[in-house]
This record gives structure tokens, sequence and C-alpha cells, in this order.
């Protein structure tokens, strides 16, 4: 091969290897300054973490208290629980009967599904 075919291709080598370099180099910054922004993100949660907090006082917990107040509590939220599903019960009833109606604004108990489960109170 002649000698300048070698001057070429070392150029291009020499090239190669530069343009790496300088994007290993720009990559390696970018996420050195992720890395930064990610820190500074997390110091700052840290941060008002260990804040006191003034929003409502500690509470003791559940099996620290009487029984009868934790029964108790646990009562109410089970009440909500139920009134919850209730009502998602009866809206899907309701849009299920709309779905369903023949225009003369009687559906059968086999068109409502929650008959057919003994779902329908």
């Amino acid at each position: 091969m002649p000698w300048w075919i070698w001057l070429v291709l070392v150029a291009f080598m020499l090239v190669c290897l530069t343009t790496g370099v300088a994007l290993a180099v720009r990559s390696g910054l970018r996420a050195l300054h992720d890395a930064s922004a990610v820190s500074d993100r997390v110091s700052a949660h840290l941060e008002r973490m260990s804040e006191p907090s003034a929003e409502r006082p500690a509470e003791p917990a559940s099996f620290a208290r009487p029984l009868r107040l934790t029964a108790a509590r646990y009562g109410d939220a089970r009440v909500g629980v139920e009134r919850r599903a209730r009502r998602r019960r009866d809206r899907h009833r309701e849009i299920w009967r709309s779905w369903t109606s023949d225009g003369s604004g009687r559906e059968s108990a086999a068109d409502d599904p929650g008959s057919r489960h003994g779902l329908v109170g």
C-alpha cells in the first residue's frame, strides 16, 4: 500500500479516537450534572422530613390504646367501607339499567347482573 493510505487511516483513527473521548467526557459531565440535581432534590426532601411536623400530634399506636377505642375506630372504618361499596353497587346497577332498558322502562331480573349473584338488596 502506498504511504498516503496509511496516513489517511491514521488520521481517520485519530479523529475517531478524539471524537469518542469528547463524547465520553460530554456524557460523563451530563451524568454528573444529573446526579447532582437528583442529590439536591433528595437532600431537600430529607431536610423536610427531618423537620418536626406541626400538622397533627403523634397518635399512639393502636395496640397501645384501650381495646374499645381501637374496636370503635375499626367499626367506624368498616361502616365507611360498606357505605362506599353500597354506593358503588348502586351506581353500577343504575348504569346497567340505563344500558339494558328496552325502552319500556321495565327491566327483567335476568338483565340485572346483581340479581344473578344475590347482590341486589
